[in-house]
């Protein structure tokens, strides 16, 4: 059955005032923030996520360290800017509205962060041996 063009428009700003900060509302008519992904968990949780990307960014930062061992920041160095890109990754998007209601779709952005991040620093790194 398709939509009336009036439930897309509804749908439509359903979604933007979902996505605008402050989206919901108190029973007093103040508007109040959704936390974020990251701050929902607890010490123990959050703890145990970050040695999980820690752990698997560490076995592929040393398999970037054998492919592009001196462009590259060795396996610690690659390890790091992997995790610290895949958690700011998740941050950012937290901060411009995503909501990641399944845990695939926060782990799939997080990788795409992890591997933009690295690959900005790679290219910087690579730009600055040049001058």
């Amino acid at each position: 059955m398709p939509m009336a063009a009036v439930s897309k428009a509804k749908r439509l700003i359903h979604t933007v005032y979902r996505i605008e900060p402050g989206w919901g509302s108190r029973t007093d008519g103040t508007a109040c923030e959704r936390p974020d992904m990251l701050s929902n968990l607890d010490f123990g949780w959050l703890a145990m996520a970050v040695a999980a990307v820690a752990i698997f960014s560490f076995i592929f930062g040393l398999a970037l360290d054998a492919l592009i061992s001196d462009d590259g920041f060795g396996a610690i160095g690659n390890m790091l800017v992997l995790t610290v890109g895949f958690f700011l990754a998740i941050v950012v998007a937290n901060r411009y509205g995503h909501d990641f209601d399944e845990l695939l779709n926060a782990c799939l952005f997080g990788l795409g962060g992890a591997f933009t991040c690295f690959s900005a620093l790679t290219l910087a790194k690579a730009g600055l041996s040049r001058l």
